[in-house]
């Protein structure tokens, strides 16, 4: 029965089942795993990325986390989610590891750098076993999963993770697959099985042109005629010396030096010797001169067999199949006959690779199996490259499996070797010192009240103003502008100040 786990929780009845498919791939390569959700009716759960996925078929048959949501609306409030998950191998690219070693055993360097980068992930180191020691080695800031495979390249060792965290290191050694194929045995589907066998890129007589590198140091001389005081040189020399009849010359660079100062200038790019014109060499005088010459690298290596085999099945006047490959970062000989010598096994013979599909479980990448078949005219053994689950019933797996040469995959393991060494070639230096910033992305919300002082912030108010007076009927009211003391007859005036219904009376 299969079990499909989010997050701690079964999901299973959530899961669209036709739609399940697991990769299991070669070696160190990262698993991968896809399914469907569908979220309608009383079905409402959203995954959401970064959850850990575990799937069972009564022992586990994927562990890892969603790396990816695909999100699609398909009707009113039906949506379809599509989910991409990979292995544990990815958290093994998380932290870039900057350590060196010397003297120290392959299985102790993984040790220290797990417990250094990863400790509290849950990895397992038991299952490494590597007692071969390294003189010297340094990781300058790689993730751990290309630290684990240098180490592999350089000790021929594979390695991978399991669906339980438990870290492999092991020795090369082939794993035999727990069956066979056969005619007659029903351990795949019969129709399903081709073997494909393909000359259209054969390549068994390799050419590589490559950088630059210096050869031994060698030595010229040249016979001067008394006018010419600027001479060519037939290579651009490293480490550059000179002498004329018989006497050291103190050798200048062109451009760099002062003239002056020297008996003559040596120019690289231009492979040239340059004397002041009143220092011309007279006639007949001997100029040598040696130095380490800067070379192309340019090999060329052919696999014999493989062209007779060629001229056997095509009967051509020649079996030569001459394929160019220009790599400017090969800096010798020995590296890009390496470069040809992958090619060469992948390439010079016909390729055979070859798919079949079975309802048989027990297969995985990395094993090897042993096809003998009369139908298909097959007796011979293949490398599970790679092993494709899906779902055959709504309980059911069918495997699909793809089988390479293992031709191919000493090919692979030929290239990785030398994009391993590529990468040594970088340096740094030994007082260098990582800056580190962690940064933080945080919104903030804030609010601002004011308040208002009335001691502070006067009011305005209204004032209403009223008057009345009061005047014996037989003397008329006089107006007067300013300070005024009543003389004569009596008077009597009456004035009422009203302010926000408050009010004063004068008399």
């Amino acid at each position: 029965m299969i079990q499909v786990n989010i997050d701690g929780y079964d999901k299973t009845k959530f899961i669209d089942w036709k739609t399940l498919k697991i990769q299991n791939i070669l070696a160190e390569k990262i698993d991968k795993c896809s399914f469907t959700i569908m979220n309608y009716r009383d079905k409402e759960y959203i995954p959401i990325v970064g959850k850990e996925v575990i799937i069972t078929d009564g022992s586990k048959i994927f562990a890892g986390h969603i790396v990816r949501v695909e999100q699609q609306g398909l009707d009113y409030k039906i949506i379809r989610y599509k989910c991409t998950c990979v292995d544990y191998t990815r958290l093994l690219q998380k932290r870039l590891v900057s350590e060196s070693y010397e003297n120290t055993t392959v299985e102790d360097i993984i040790t220290d750098l797990i417990s250094k980068y990863y400790s509290g992930y849950g990895f397992t180191t038991t299952n490494i076993s590597c007692g071969i020691e390294i003189d010297k080695i340094g990781f300058e800031f790689v993730s751990l999963q290309s630290a684990i495979t240098r180490l592999a390249e350089i000790v021929g060792y594979t390695w991978w993770v399991d669906y339980d965290k438990n870290i492999y290191f092991k020795n090369k050694g082939l794993t035999s697959a727990p069956f066979g194929l056969t005619d007659t045995n029903g351990n795949y589907v019969f129709k399903s099985l081709v073997v494909r066998k393909d000359n259209s890129q054969i390549k068994n007589s390799i050419i590589v042109r490559g950088g630059y590198y210096y050869g031994i140091r060698k030595f010229g001389k040249l016979i001067c005629d008394g006018s010419k005081y600027q001479f060519r040189t037939p290579y651009k020399y490293r480490a550059f010396t000179a002498s004329l009849t018989g006497q050291d010359l103190k050798v200048g660079i062109d451009f760099s030096g002062n003239a002056d100062d020297y008996d003559c200038l040596y120019n690289f790019n231009e492979k040239t010797i340059k004397f002041k014109e009143v220092d011309t060499p007279s006639a007949t005088s001997t100029l040598s001169f040696s130095g380490e010459p800067r070379l192309p690298v340019i090999v060329k290596i052919a696999d014999s067999a493989a062209v007779d085999a060629m001229y056997s099945s095509e009967g051509e006047t020649e079996g030569d199949y001459e394929y160019l490959i220009v790599d400017k970062s090969l800096k010798s000989k020995e590296e890009a006959r390496d470069r040809a010598e992958a090619e060469l096994v992948a390439y010079a013979n016909t390729v055979e690779e070859g798919s079949f599909e079975t309802e048989t479980s027990g297969l995985s990448a990395g094993q090897t199996i042993y096809i003998d078949s009369d139908a298909h005219s097959v007796n011979e053994s293949f490398l599970i490259k790679e092993v494709v689950s899906t779902m055959w019933t709504p309980t059911e797996l069918r495997y699909t499996i793809k089988l390479i040469s293992t031709r191919t995959i000493d090919m692979i393991g030929l290239l990785q070797k030398l994009l391993v060494g590529q990468g040594r070639s970088l340096s740094f230096d030994e007082d260098e010192i990582i800056d580190k910033i962690n940064a933080y992305f945080e919104e903030i919300v804030f609010s601002e009240v004011a308040l208002a002082s009335l001691e502070h912030n006067p009011q305005a108010e209204t004032i209403a103003l009223s008057s009345t007076y009061s005047a014996n009927i037989d003397y008329p009211v006089e107006f007067v502008a300013g300070p005024y003391i009543p003389t004569g007859s009596k008077r009597t005036f009456l004035c009422t100040l009203t302010a926000d219904g408050g009010g004063a009376r004068l008399g």
